[in-house]
């Protein structure tokens, strides 16, 4: 029985193949069953003639690819299945990417000089393509999620918070709202041990450590770029768990003009300019965004055993937010000026309890100013120096009427102002690129909560304030095994911090990335020691700061691998192994039946893995993604009654995938959709971890649909999303209700100087 049963199985699975195997082929792929071309290539270095050996050479029309390495000879031997225009490109560390076109009908041999250059190091490159974004991710030796642009644009999302969720290994705290707080987890850190960089520079303040990600509307960034796993020693203080890098961005050279405006529920409105142009040799961008929202979604509680449809109170936001970008490159090098700034007032609702809100009546402004200057300048042929200064100031006024430390309650302004200046050279050596990096800066916080330790207790003070200096030593290496064509990439990297308040800290970084032979597989390591110092907030706010504390330390290893498949198209499937240990962990512990204070007795643990998988077909018409994480983060401070014990609000799983379609025309008009889905199972909103603190999993889907077209140098584009299409009723932080469905139209107009 069970045996006819299969064979039933077998046909039925059987058929649908055989048809897909036929078919898919002759829509995606342009190859025919014909002998192959045989093409050489002979890569010579421009300046002194030498060969170049190890460089990596992609062949590329339509959906097939081609692709090899040079050998100790410079030589490259490429079998060509189709006759026609291929699209060739050479990337070797050290010199610049070359891109070219070509007619191959016949067998033939190419003579190609390759122009040094210094390394393209992950925290500044911007990739142009699908093809080099791709390579960037394979080579690595840290697992990377890059999402450009163009797939933003795919992504039924509104802010960063919203893209990070597609992140393998990322939890994203919704408080709730369009104006809700949200923060980040990565592979069970917390957020102030994930730092935001933008533009390689540090965002987050030394306040909190951290920044609220629905403050940051992706109307101003071309890239955000993910390393996942820890790397103090290339990103800086408290990247124990990985970064995120925010690129702004970039003008372009020609002169362009867009608006956007989007309407949705619950009083929902964003209205959005953007122009850019270039007077003489200046490039200069300019992007002002402002959004309204009443916030007042419904929702359902359960209350006294009884379902219950309830409004959200107090949760109206309003934000101003604006770019200036100018750059002015020339021969060799580059200064780029950037101003980023933004402004908010919203309401602040507090937790819903048998539907009684808290904090009904609470207000909260932010204000935050960000002068990032960039100077580039390649003063020889394997010599580059890089300069930077940033300097930015955030305000923070928190009222609440209801909370009575004070008659009026409470009315709390903090102003933190932070300037640094650095200076990074690059020097390309026959045994790699070496960089070394100097920084220097100053943080000051203003506000009406500050204490420091005197001889009597505390003492209330008016500021604070930390100088820290920082030493950085990198180096990259590539190279291939004797007489074999498989190619190695080393990476490592100590950084040195003395911070006048916190000490001293050390953090190594080692890794590995590994292609073995002609298999299209690279494997990967890395390991790491890491660090975070205190927040200002951990250190001298009143009744809680604690003078004496330590930064947090951890470790950080990684095992992973992926491989890129042509099949029916581009597959791309990336798995980690990661493990991270952190010890002195910065928590509160009651000193008081009142007050609590921060001290460093906490240990955590996690172990997990994540699989990525991506795949382009169509021509990247068709574009589907699936993201699957297993983690086990937990308590592992010796003597704790939670040792052992789930960290509050990290679940065990997380799944996402998206299939995004585009470029469907008809009659001029070009229609795109997208579908996603996001599965987050249950977590414990207390240490404990017992069943009445259990809080369910959830899964939420949402969609968009946009149709656009061209009249002359005029491009117009209709979108509409809904978020949460399916209605759930579900809560990410316990009592913090999210909205059951939110649907958003817009309209995008933009004029080029020049036609596309």
């Amino acid at each position: 029985m069970f045996q006819s049963i299969a064979k039933q199985a077998g046909r039925r699975i059987a058929t649908p193949v055989v048809v897909l195997m036929t078919v898919l082929p002759a829509w995606s792929s342009p190859a025919t069953a014909q002998e192959t071309i045989r093409f050489s290539l002979h890569l010579l270095d421009a300046v002194n003639g030498e060969p170049v050996a190890w460089a990596t050479v992609i062949a590329r029309m339509d959906s097939v690819q081609v692709r090899a390495v040079s050998d100790r000879a410079g030589e490259v031997v490429l079998k060509l299945p189709v006759t026609g225009r291929w699209h060739f490109t050479v990337q070797r560390y050290g010199y610049e990417p070359f891109l070219r076109s070509r007619y191959v009908a016949a067998p033939d041999r190419w003579r190609i000089r390759l122009r040094p250059s210094f390394f393209t190091t992950p925290d500044i490159v911007v990739l142009a393509n699908s093809v080099r974004r791709q390579e960037e991710i394979r080579t690595s030796p840290q697992a990377v999620t890059l999402l450009t642009e163009r797939e933003i644009r795919r992504m039924p999302v509104r802010d960063v918070g919203d893209v990070l969720t597609f992140v393998p290994g990322m939890m994203v705290k919704n408080y709730g709202g369009l104006g809700g707080l949200k923060t980040l987890s990565l592979r069970g850190g917390l957020a102030s041990q994930t730092p935001i960089l933008i533009n390689g520079v540090r965002f987050d303040n030394f306040q909190t450590g951290t920044s609220d990600l629905s403050l940051l509307s992706l109307a101003h960034f071309a890239e955000i770029r993910v390393l996942r796993g820890g790397n103090a020693a290339v990103y800086g203080a408290d990247a124990l768990t990985g970064a995120v890098h925010l690129t702004t961005l970039t003008p372009e050279s020609r002169t362009s003009l867009g608006w956007k405006t989007d309407i949705g529920a619950f009083g929902f409105q964003e209205t959005r300019v953007r122009w850019q142009t270039a007077p003489g040799r200046w490039r200069v961008l300019a992007s002002v965004l402002q959004v309204n929202s009443r916030g007042d979604y419904p929702f359902v509680r359960r209350e006294f055993g009884e379902l219950v449809d309830r409004r959200r109170q107090n949760a109206d936001f309003r934000q101003w937010q604006g770019l200036f970008s100018a750059a002015r490159p020339w021969s060799g090098g580059s200064v780029e000026l950037v101003v980023f700034g933004q402004k908010s007032r919203r309401g602040v609702p507090g937790p819903v309890l048998q539907g009684r809100p808290f904090n009904a009546g609470a207000r909260q402004q932010d204000a935050d100013g960000l002068l990032l200057a960039t100077l580039r300048q390649q003063l020889s042929r394997r010599i580059v120096l890089q300069a930077w200064a940033k300097l930015r100031r955030s305000d923070l006024r928190y009222r609440d009427p209801e909370l009575k430390i004070r008659p009026e309650g409470i009315d709390n302004r903090y102003r933190n102002v932070d300037g640094l200046a650095g200076i990074e050279g690059r020097w390309l050596t026959s045994a790699g690129l070496w960089r070394l990096r100097l920084e220097s800066g100053r943080a000051v916080l203003s506000g009406d909560q500050l204490a420091v330790p005197d001889e009597s207790g505390y003492r209330r003070v008016a500021r604070v304030q930390r100088d820290f200096q920082t030493g950085v030593l990198l180096w990259e290496g590539a190279g291939s095994l004797p007489r074999k064509s498989s190619i190695w990439r080393w990476q490592s990297g100590v950084r040195f911090s003395r911070y006048s308040d916190v000490g001293k800290a050390w953090s190594p970084f080692l890794g590995l990335n590994f292609r073995p032979g002609k298999v299209p597989v690279h494997l990967r390591m890395n390991i790491s020691r890491n660090y975070r110092v205190p927040t200002f907030s951990e250190q001298y706010y009143l009744n809680y700061g604690n003078r004496r504390i330590q930064p947090e330390d951890g470790m950080s290893v990684e095992l992973g691998a992926n491989a890129a498949i042509s099949w029916f198209g581009q597959a791309f499937v990336d798995v980690s192994l990661f493990a991270i240990r952190l010890r002195n962990q910065i928590v509160a512990v009651p000193r008081s039946p009142v007050f609590w204070s921060t001290e460093n007795i906490g240990r955590t643990r996690n172990e997990g893995v994540e699989l990525s998988t991506e795949w382009r077909t169509l021509n990247d018409h068709l574009w589907l993604t699936l993201a699957y994480t297993f983690q086990n983060p937990r308590d592992d401070t010796p003597g704790s009654r939670t040792q052992g014990k789930r960290l509050i609000y990290l679940p065990q799983e997380l799944v996402n995938g998206l299939i995004a379609l585009q470029g469907l025309s008809v009659s001029g008009v070009v229609a795109s959709a997208s579908i996603s889905a996001r599965r987050v199972s249950y977590r414990y909103h207390l240490p404990e971890n017992d069943f009445e603190s259990l809080l369910p999993g959830y899964t939420v889907v949402d969609a968009r649909i946009s149709f656009s077209f061209r009249t002359g140098r005029t491009h117009w584009e209709a979108q509409f999303t809904v978020e949460n299409v399916t209605g759930t009723r579900y809560e990410i932080i316990k009592n913090y209700p999210m909205p059951l469905r939110f649907w958003r139209a817009g309209l995008q107009v933009k004029w080029d100087h020049r036609q596309e």
